[in-house]
């Protein structure tokens, strides 16, 4: 809010709004409010309304209530700009990487899919986000946005319905639309006919001419299917949404940053962009995995985490008088916290005692790793944390006062930021997992090293030579990666999957929160796939029947094994005919899988 031109716009910033000065140099604003209506926010200064962007408002357009006067406590007056009939009522402005928080009343399309893989099915769900309980009944259209076919054509307008949940989620089920280039808009009313859809672009010149039938428009994207139709079609943008850059293939899915409501599309399930056409790391996404949908719970949202990236928990030889921590984040960024050690032997009476603390501070180098030097780490068993602060004691805090395994005192912590539990036998104490990170599975020993994929992925341990990967202690190939894992690699980026192979173990992708009531809430540091290694080593396939007794069902099961507990899988199932009778080499059947592996690595 100014009080004179050339002010900083610290709103914008921070993902809000900033006021246009209107006035006399230093003149206030009176009063600030939202309309009740569209969201947006209008200002009263020296008796005249102006909207944000310092146009003055005609005080009739606020259905006769005073809008001059404060309403604290009670609604704020609807807008109503008398826009012609033939022009729809846009209620946002255009989403950004920086857009304000939702209004209330307002709804977005946050979830679909333009163009699912394999046979496009019959229904498919939309999800929409809005005020949590919030009842919403609206209409959800696509238009034609192919520059060589009928553009501007409704080919598709559906009735929704539903209450949003505690979360804002709504989720609607709806006929699967014809794929992509269209724009798809959310809308509270459409009075165009159903049975007989209008062309609203006549003179197909890429400008709407009649939108006359629509209500207010929440939504609009527009979804294209080559660079042509990206850059000659912006029916979105023209409807108060966005036009969606073309990335190289149509997108299978398309979801909202859960924080900043930006727009991101999957493609073929292993490559993500944002709206602009950037590809993007799915490592870089925190909350769910971004390559895989999520209708009905929390959108993933881009966004580096500060991450332990390499620890050597029992170097080889002599325990030496000190040693090197790796941490990754964003490159060029500066950092400042704290390294710890927690006991976690079970045979110890100090069980959750912190028996070093290190407090260290960098920048993050071209490759977002940042390498510090701590006094040599006691050997395993111990939970690594890494924290913005800590307020303790070393040798005297103890974070599991009662020894049973559970934390219940964090409050010597703040900005948990990534946890590791190391062991040396089973049975002991699982601190990661309760701090928002990951337990080590023991395989065997104490592990002399332990590292990130890619400095950012899984985790592995190296024990006595042999690589283990973390989910259920799996060893894997030294030759799978491209460069030794046995070896340190502290101030490089930690090794991946070599060129052409596929296989390297995924991490779970979900750690339980921090139990202690006291618990600061830990950022997300569960890492996915990477985009390029999609499959999992030693998941094979398990049981089927090739033909079954009777009749042949029209659906049949199919069993897969080998799988990491709790970890989810997306891949194909084909049949290939092999038949000296027939075509032989021919694939007569394709299918996608998809689903979690059970505790017995089963799906």
């Amino acid at each position: 809010v100014p009080e004179a031109d050339g002010e900083p716009l610290y709103g914008s910033q921070l993902g809000g709004q900033d006021l246009t000065h209107t006035g006399g140099n230093f003149a206030d604003p009176s009063l600030v409010f939202r309309s009740l209506s569209t969201g947006d926010w209008f200002q009263v200064v020296e008796g005249l309304i102006y909207d944000v962007d310092g146009v003055v408002v005609n005080p009739d357009f606020f259905g006769g209530d005073d809008a001059t006067q404060t309403t604290v406590g009670a609604i704020n007056p609807g807008f109503d700009s008398n826009i012609p009939s033939n022009s729809p009522t846009v209620a946002v402005p255009t989403p950004s990487p920086s857009s304000r928080p939702t209004a209330v009343g307002q709804v977005y399309l946050n979830e679909f899919r333009p163009n699912p893989r394999g046979v496009d099915p019959a229904t498919q769900q939309v999800e929409l986000k809005g005020t949590p309980g919030m009842a919403f009944d609206g209409w959800l259209i696509s238009i034609e946005s192919d520059l060589a076919s009928s553009e501007g054509q409704i080919d598709h307008a559906e009735e929704l319905s539903g209450t949003f949940d505690d979360n804002g989620i709504l989720v609607v089920e709806m006929d699967d639309f014809e794929n992509p280039s269209h724009t798809y808009v959310l809308m509270d009313a459409f009075t165009g006919d159903v049975s007989n859809l209008p062309d609203i672009d006549t003179n197909d010149d890429g400008t709407l001419d009649d939108t006359s039938m629509f209500g207010t428009v929440f939504d609009a994207i527009n979804v294209p299917d080559n660079n042509g139709d990206a850059a000659g079609i912006n029916y979105g943008a023209q409807l108060g949404g966005v036009n969606l850059a073309f990335a190289g293939r149509e997108p299978e899915l398309l979801f909202r940053d859960a924080t900043t409501n930006a727009w991101y599309n999957v493609i073929d399930g292993v490559s993500i962009f944002d709206q602009a056409g950037s590809e993007l790391n799915a490592l870089d996404f925190q909350g769910a995995n971004p390559l895989i949908a999520t209708f009905g719970t929390a959108n993933p949202s881009f966004g580096i985490a500060v991450l332990i990236s390499e620890v050597e928990p029992n170097p080889a030889g002599n325990d030496p008088p000190t040693q090197s921590v790796e941490i990754s984040g964003v490159a060029g960024e500066a950092f400042s916290g704290w390294f710890l050690s927690v006991e976690s032997d079970d045979g110890n009476n100090g069980l959750g005692t912190v028996d070093e603390a290190t407090q260290f501070n960098g920048t993050f180098d071209v490759n977002g790793l940042l390498t510090t030097t701590v006094t040599d780490l006691e050997n395993p068993a111990h939970c690594y944390i890494l924290a913005t602060g800590f307020s303790g004691t070393v040798d005297v805090t103890d974070l599991d006062t009662d020894n049973d395994g559970v934390l219940d005192d964090l409050s010597s912590l703040t900005g948990i930021l990534d946890a590791l539990q190391v062991p040396d036998q089973v049975g002991e104490p699982l601190y990661g997992s309760q701090l928002g990170g990951e337990d080590l599975t023991f395989a065997g020993g104490e592990p002399s090293l332990v590292f990130r994929e890619s400095s950012r992925g899984p985790w592995y341990a190296i024990v006595n030579g042999d690589v283990f990967v973390n989910a259920g202690g799996g060893n894997i190939n030294a030759t799978l990666f491209d460069s030794d894992p046995t070896a340190a690699t502290f101030g490089s980026v930690n090794p991946g999957p070599a060129t052409g192979d596929v296989g390297l173990t995924p991490a779970p992708t979900g750690a339980p929160t921090a139990t202690a009531t006291d618990a600061p809430t830990p950022a997300p540091v569960t890492p996915f796939p990477t985009p390029d290694v999609p499959d999992f080593t030693g998941v094979v396939l398990s049981e089927f029947q090739p033909n079954p007794a009777g009749t042949d069902p029209d659906m049949q099961s199919l069993e897969l094994s080998g799988g990491t507990p709790g970890s989810m899988f997306s891949g194909w199932i084909l049949s290939i005919e092999s038949d000296n009778n027939n075509d032989k080499g021919r694939v007569d059947h394709a299918e996608t899988i998809s689903g979690t592996f059970d505790d017995n690595g089963l799906l």
